[in-house]
């Protein structure tokens, strides 16, 4: 997704507009008017709305769902990721005002970038349209420490001076001929201590952002034989017919042919075999003289994403899926859920900070 002020754009583009804004979209987004003058954009994956009684509905067919989604956020714009949870962007177009309200959702998990100059009136989910507006590109040194030491920059920062990610507490609102930050008020969901008693409610919560993730095609879990990945697999197996469920696993084998993982591997066999399902085994070689030749093909995602990732593991994955999966298909990875569980302490990434506090944050 691009704001941009308007101007002539190419014919084959998706574009909604204002007397003088322009909304550049993906072709797959969902567009909706909200009335006569509102135009609601949301592009990317949508799971399931929240009611403000705090009950769910899952959002597997959105076509069925246009008209939850604008009685939802018709009244209240400001708080669509209260609403409605999802990896996405979306922007509410206001011809009346001749304003543009971008926001993202509830975690900013998609990226949108944006120059901290108000005059600067573009932001975009391609950090290249906002780099080819700046004449002199300067490096955030912090920032680039943090990529390389955690393969990512901390919230909202990017490795380039005065470039910002949009926060998850934040919207861009394009008005008047140029750009504001504004920071609406959030009604963010309270944690709370969770204890045995407890496990029927955190088997429904964790069952729902599964179920609502699956695909009626195909399911590919990124297997480990861990609690997470493990937990997934018997949820989607309990919920689908296993002819949809597809579990691999990867197997690093080390320079002098050992394999570095054989435990993980044997795990995912045998707990794959259980439910009558056969784990596809994705082989690594890390004395290969081709290991990093995968970075040349995702590059240019990594960048869009401002990630650093070396490891070959979930490409040799990635290639079995691509070979083998149907479009349509969903993957699932353990290793995030468990990162979460682990206070961002997976793989040891964040050890090197001596700040507790922020190696929590990471």
């Amino acid at each position: 997704m691009k704001v941009i002020k308007k101007q002539i754009v190419e014919k084959s583009e998706h574009v909604a507009s204002t007397k003088s804004w322009d909304v550049v979209f993906d072709e797959n987004s969902l567009v909706i008017g909200l009335d006569s003058a509102r135009t609601l954009i949301i592009e990317g994956e949508m799971y399931y709305c929240r009611f403000p009684d705090g009950k769910t509905r899952l959002m597997k067919n959105l076509k069925s769902k246009i008209g939850l989604i604008k009685k939802l956020c018709s009244e209240n714009c400001s708080n669509i990721s209260g609403s409605i949870e999802g990896t996405y962007v979306a922007a509410v177009l206001d011809k009346k005002k001749d304003s543009v309200v971008v926001t993202g959702d509830a975690f900013a998990r998609v990226n949108m970038f944006y120059h901290e100059d108000n005059d600067n009136c573009i932001a975009s989910t391609n950090i290249a349209d906002i780099l080819s507006q700046i004449k002199d590109v300067r490096y955030q040194q912090e920032a680039l420490y943090c990529i390389l030491i955690l393969g990512y920059p901390p919230a909202k920062h990017t490795p380039y001076e005065k470039i910002r990610r949009l926060a998850h507490s934040e919207q861009l609102l394009f008005k008047d001929g140029n750009k504001t930050i504004i920071h609406p008020k959030i009604n963010e969901i309270k944690t709370r201590p969770m204890a045995e008693k407890d496990h029927k409610t955190y088997a429904k919560i964790f069952e729902n952002a599964v179920l609502s993730r699956t695909s009626d095609i195909e399911n590919w879990v990124l297997f480990s034989g861990g609690w997470d990945s493990t937990i997934m697999l018997a949820t989607i197996y309990k919920h689908l017919d296993k002819s949809k469920i597809k579990p691999i696993v990867t197997r690093v084998l080390l320079p002098n042919g050992k394999c570095y993982n054989p435990y993980e591997v044997s795990k995912s066999q045998k707990i794959s075999s259980r439910y009558g399902l056969k784990c596809e085994v994705a082989d690594v070689w890390l004395g290969s003289e081709n290991i990093y030749d995968h970075i040349s093909g995702i590059s240019s995602n990594l960048r869009s994403n401002i990630l650093f990732d070396w490891m070959p593991s979930f490409y040799a994955m990635a290639e079995i899926i691509k070979k083998k999966g149907k479009k349509g298909a969903a993957i699932f990875y353990g290793g995030f859920s468990d990162a979460l569980h682990n206070f961002g302490f997976s793989q040891y990434s964040s050890l090197p900070y001596i700040s507790y506090d922020f190696r929590e944050y990471s």
